[in-house]
């Protein structure tokens, strides 16, 4: 296996030029092939929103994502 991934945050709330996002999850990247670690944030029924790397940092600012209309 050439990458772990380790959860280090739930329920977060993660903002990106799209929008601010509850719930989210912050994923934590390592691979023995590079020795930079990737931080990444994960929002519910949209995915990633947020990456973030040394030097780096990249957020949502489209989405073709459609929302389901509330029940």
């Amino acid at each position: 296996m050439d990458e772990t991934d380790e959860v280090v945050g739930v329920d977060l709330t993660c903002s990106s030029p799209r929008g601010t996002y509850d719930g989210a999850i912050e994923v934590q990247e390592s691979s023995r092939l590079e020795p930079a670690t990737e931080l990444k944030w994960y929002a519910p029924g949209v995915g990633v929103v947020k990456v973030q790397t040394k030097g780096e940092t990249l957020r949502l600012e489209s989405s073709t994502l459609v929302q389901p209309p509330d029940e």
